[in-house]
């Protein structure tokens, strides 16, 4: 019998590579080599479908940080292996995926949009405090303010044309990027530790 899992992981496959439009239910009942009827008696329609893959890609993505989180020896390599998974998580999906979403599910797109800025926030926040109080961060900084303009430049590269660059010049953009706003909030300790990890970024492009 078919697993209800297995029809979102095969329709995220799908979606990843080929776009969301261009997918009909026909086309992913057949990738997953059931009836269309039996893919409606595990959804009830394409915006359910489309859901249950972004709920499924967040439970991942959020897995993910969290590990970063917890396994990071401080928090500047914290945020640079942050940025670097984002890098890799857009390297991912077809550009056409999030064109799709964005223009033709407006209401999905906005509603897992806030889901997706609170988890990136709520990682970035943490992990300027915990700098804070290491020692490797400034005692003077703005943890909310810092975090809402680095989460909204995260958002800006998503929802441009930065996505569609090349891998290399997603990598550069995002490094610069990360590296321009870690500057503004170390101490003196701090930035020996930047400049220690940032020869790691390439390592950690390929967690």
């Amino acid at each position: 019998m078919i697993e209800r899992k297995h029809i979102i992981e095969k329709s995220a496959q799908l979606f990843r590579s080929s776009g969301i439009r261009t997918n009909t239910m026909d086309d992913i009942a057949c990738a997953v080599g059931i009836s269309k009827k039996t893919l409606y008696q595990h959804v009830a329609d394409k915006n359910e479908l489309i859901t249950e893959v972004i709920a499924s890609e967040f439970v991942v993505i959020k897995s993910s940080i969290d590990h970063i989180l917890l396994s990071s020896a401080n928090s500047i390599e914290a945020l640079l292996r942050f940025n670097a998974f984002i890098v890799r998580f857009l390297n991912t999906i077809n550009p056409v995926a999030i064109t799709d979403l964005h223009k033709l599910y407006q209401a999905i797109h906005n509603e897992w949009k806030d889901k997706f800025q609170k988890l990136f926030s709520d990682a970035i926040k943490n992990s300027i405090v915990n700098g804070k109080k290491s020692g490797i961060f400034r005692d003077d900084i703005n943890e909310e303010l810092i975090t809402q303009l680095h989460t909204e430049k995260i958002d800006q590269f998503h929802e441009t044309d930065g996505y569609k660059n090349s891998y290399a010049e997603r990598v550069e953009v995002i490094k610069e990027m990360a590296t321009y706003y870690i500057r503004g909030l170390v101490t003196k300790q701090g930035e020996t530790i930047l400049n220690k990890h940032l020869t790691d970024f390439n390592k950690y492009l390929k967690e």
